[in-house]
């Protein structure tokens, strides 16, 4: 909420529709069954936050580590298959050698949807960067709006 509370440059009716979202998601988190145990979260698990050191796979970007539901984790993936273009073979590896397919789960909309927000709201914060950025606000909010679980998004 406190991106929204600093949006500048967007359109005021997106931000008052995403803070309804927040408030409603809440609500809806707030009575999850999460079906894995709390633990250790990176907060932002997508590849974008792995490099390759000869060899070896090394984890960055801990800003959002803590303890939590280990779903958050896993959802990167699950979404990429809709938003992204990953293969739907390549997420099912992933499924399978985690152990646990997050978008089996029934809490998976929910929480599928939250970390959809955060993600429409990192792009409106750099809303003013260029029109590339104002776009791809716009289609996310679009897509949150009509309930579009396919519309492809773009990677920044």
């Amino acid at each position: 909420m406190e991106r929204l509370h600093m949006a500048s440059g967007v359109r005021s009716d997106d931000v008052r529709f995403l803070r309804e979202l927040c408030v409603s998601l809440d609500e809806e988190l707030r009575t999850l069954e999460f079906a894995l145990p709390v633990g250790p979260i990176h907060g932002d698990a997508w590849p974008g936050n792995l490099l390759t050191d000869h060899g070896q796979v090394v984890l960055l970007d801990f800003e959002a580590a803590a303890v939590g539901p280990r779903e958050w984790d896993l959802l990167p993936t699950a979404i990429a298959t809709d938003r992204y273009g990953l293969h739907e073979q390549r997420y099912l590896e992933f499924a399978e050698a985690y152990g646990f397919d997050v978008r089996e789960w029934p809490g998976y909309p929910v929480l599928r949807e939250v970390r959809e927000v955060t993600m429409a709201t990192w792009i409106m914060q750099n809303a003013n960067e260029g029109p590339a950025f104002a776009a791809e606000f716009e289609l996310r909010v679009a897509s949150l709006r009509d309930g579009d679980l396919t519309r492809v998004w773009n990677l920044f």
